[in-house]
């Protein structure tokens, strides 16, 4: 298993790339938060968000590029053992 976490510019970006992996990899392997801060909008501005979940070896590579597709940043890609 590898630990891939993304990020992304707002919220509403983030919400589609999580819809689209749990529909192409099943609900339930990634989630969605706010990336620092209070999580508190400012006026005109959106938080970053930040999209982190655990995604088998076979599928890691067709998760990178449908984040990056979606306009993510992947900031971390790391097998789960060094989590531990």
């Amino acid at each position: 298993m590898r630990i891939l976490a993304a990020s992304f510019m707002t919220r509403p970006s983030a919400v589609r790339a999580l819809e689209a992996l749990n529909g192409r990899f099943g609900a339930g392997h990634a989630r969605i938060a706010v990336l620092g801060g209070t999580g508190e909008e400012t006026r005109g501005q959106q938080p970053e968000m930040i999209l982190a979940g655990r995604f088998t070896d076979d599928v890691i590579a067709a998760v990178r590029h449908a984040v990056m597709e979606l306009g993510g940043t992947v900031v971390v890609d790391v097998d789960e053992d060094r989590t531990r």
